[in-house]
This record gives C-alpha cells, sequence and structure tokens, in this order.
C-alpha cells in the first residue's frame, strides 16, 4: 500500500518535530558530563581484571576457599608487591601518575584524563608522598572518586 502525498508531507513534518523536540529538551535536560564520564570509568573499572582482588585488598578479605586470593601481579601470594621510592617518583607527571594513600601506592592517571578539571592541582602531587595530606585534604569531594577509580600497583618499599 503505497502512502498518498499528503501521508508522506505528514510523517515529514511529524520527523521534523520530533528532531526539533529532542534538541529542545536535550537543552533544557543536558546531561552533565561529569555524571557520564563517571559512569563510563566506573563501568570500565569494573570490567578490568583484578578489580575483586584489589578490593579484597584494600578491605582486607581474600583468601577463602580457593586458597590464593593474592593479587594478580603477585603471583598467588597474599602481599602485594612491594614499590621501591625511587620507581615511586619516576611516575610524577599527569601522564603518568602515581600517588600514594594509606601507604599504598597507585596509578590514577585515568582519573587525571577522566576529570580535567582537577588535573593541574592533582598533577602537583603525582609521584610524591604528599596526596593524601594535601589533596585529598583540600579536594575531599574526590576522595570516592579516587577510591574507585585508582589503580592499585603495589605498597611503597
Amino acid at each position: 500500500m503505497a502512502l498518498k502525498k499528503s501521508e508522506k508531507r505528514m510523517l515529514k513534518i511529524l520527523a521534523g518535530v520530533a528532531v526539533v523536540s529532542a534538541f529542545a529538551l536535550y537543552q533544557i535536560y543536558k546531561p552533565d558530563s561529569t555524571e557520564i564520564t563517571e559512569k563510563i570509568v566506573g563501568d570500565f573499572e569494573e570490567t578490568t581484571a583484578g578489580r575483586e582482588a584489589a578490593i579484597a585488598q584494600v578491605t582486607g578479605g581474600g583468601g577463602g576457599s580457593r586458597g590464593g586470593g593474592g593479587s594478580r601481579s603477585s603471583g598467588g601470594g597474599t602481599s602485594d608487591p612491594t614499590i621501591a621510592s625511587a620507581e615511586f617518583q619516576k611516575h610524577g607527571t599527569s601522564d603518568n601518575c602515581w600517588v600514594l594513600i594509606e601507604g599504598a601506592v597507585y596509578d590514577i592517571t585515568n582519573i587525571l584524563y577522566s576529570y580535567s578539571d582537577i588535573q593541574a592541582q592533582a598533577s602537583s602531587y603525582c609521584g610524591t608522598f604528599g596526596f593524601e595530606a594535601g589533596f585529598l585534604q583540600d579536594y575531599p569531594e574526590y576522595k570516592e572518586i579516587v577510591n574507585k577509580g585508582a589503580i592499585k600497583k603495589g605498597v611503597i618499599q
């Protein structure tokens, strides 16, 4: 069944109205790019291999009935790899940023890319021992983001 000329014109008008409405609604209810970034980074982090092992190490869990339970880079043991102070300090740029939190070394490079508004402030703590007392003290609203998005590398030697 073929559409009449007037029906085709009506469909084109309705399609135009739908596009204009969608654009107007987007402008009114524009999603916060920070929320979108948090969701994307969070989803990526959740699928990263070793995520459960890192959480178990931080919370004191692990082991279980399977016998291992260590981090994936420790070969099945229960201790985290140790990182020398000199090695830690080599990761001192926003392109390669390691920080120290509660004696553990974390890579927060992905967070700096995701939250460019804090990149300048946080990058001054890359490869230094003052991230916890400096940045997290001054910007407590980012503590949860760092806790969720940081990648544990080991413990400082």
